[in-house]
């Protein structure tokens, strides 16, 4: 993820479609983070 902005793809589309899956990747991963975090501060 750190190169996110150095894409090199043909076409807008393809570009989109990489900064599309690395913005879900990073939500997901996200997610998870605040879900265990949750779970230890009810601890």
């Amino acid at each position: 993820m750190n190169n996110g902005l150095n894409l090199k793809a043909i076409g807008k589309q393809r570009i989109d479609s990489i900064i599309g899956l690395l913005n879900l990747t990073y939500n997901l991963f996200r997610y998870e983070q605040l879900v265990r975090l949750e779970k230890v501060q009810k601890m």
